[in-house]
């Protein structure tokens, strides 16, 4: 579980649920993993509501922080955590799970190193004897990260080798084990294709087939997608090329595969 907010998503949009966004009925079934969301387990207020949530409703959790070093507080995100109705303290995650330990200002953790402390059966014991307790939350109680279920601060900066930043090459497992499984829900594909329908002036039914799987974004970033649709619609010729060569210039600072 991580309390991050999504990357790309405007602060005003409030709090956006996953399964809202991309289809989990399908990647339950692609993957044979029974993912949950904090809405399928508990009764949470309205993503609408603007209602002060009470003290004595909120359940209390000792999660990880994968803040560096030198920062001394954990990522807190109080919309989406207010949502949730919990109330958190923060231990920060082992240095020797980090991909540079004895840099201070290093993001990246690695996974494998990371699963030996988290693992809810016999985990590797604190490096130092101990886990200090890096922020006591809101209302006072300092826990320890739970036993039972895992819970992070901020994820982004995750690998699963030394490897950093790793989501920019088609080798990630990001992709190839979840990614490839993750696709939009029936609603999105329909917002999306009313978008395109109104850029390129056509009739929804007239718009060339575009993949709802979110690993497509690897040949979205290529151009490739784009090329596509300039050779299968009716989109003038110049528009396409303007968003081909655009997009090129946006991504390419991040591209290397």
């Amino acid at each position: 579980m991580c309390f991050q907010e999504l990357i790309g998503v405007a602060l005003d949009a409030g709090v956006v649920p996953f399964g809202d966004i991309f289809n989990l009925t399908r990647a339950r079934d692609a993957m044979n993993i029974p993912i949950l969301e904090w809405r399928d387990v508990k009764d949470l207020p309205s993503l609408k509501s603007d209602q002060h949530v009470k003290d004595e409703e909120r359940e209390h959790l000792g999660c990880w922080s994968t803040r560096p070093g030198n920062i001394p507080n954990p990522l807190r995100v109080s919309s989406v955590v207010n949502h949730l109705k919990l109330d958190i303290s923060y231990t920060r995650a082992p240095t020797e799970a980090r991909v540079n330990p004895s840099d201070g200002n290093d993001d990246h953790l690695v996974f494998s190193k990371l699963v030996r402390y988290i693992y809810p059966k016999r985990p590797l014991p604190p490096p130092n004897g101990r886990y200090t307790l890096m922020e006591k939350s809101p209302m006072g109680e300092e826990l320890l990260p739970d036993k039972h279920m895992t819970c992070f601060d901020f994820l982004y900066y995750a690998t699963s080798s030394p490897e950093t930043f790793e989501w920019k090459f088609s080798w990630a497992p990001a992709w190839t084990m979840v990614g490839k499984h993750m696709h939009f829900t029936d609603r999105m594909v329909e917002l999306a294709s009313g978008y395109l329908a109104r850029a390129f002036g056509a009739f929804p039914d007239r718009l060339p087939p575009v993949s709802s799987n979110i690993s497509s974004f690897q040949s979205l970033i290529q151009g490739f997608d784009f090329v596509l649709v300039y050779r299968r619609s009716y989109a003038p010729r110049r528009f396409c090329l303007s968003v081909l060569g655009y997009t090129r210039r946006l991504l390419n600072p991040f591209i290397k595969v």
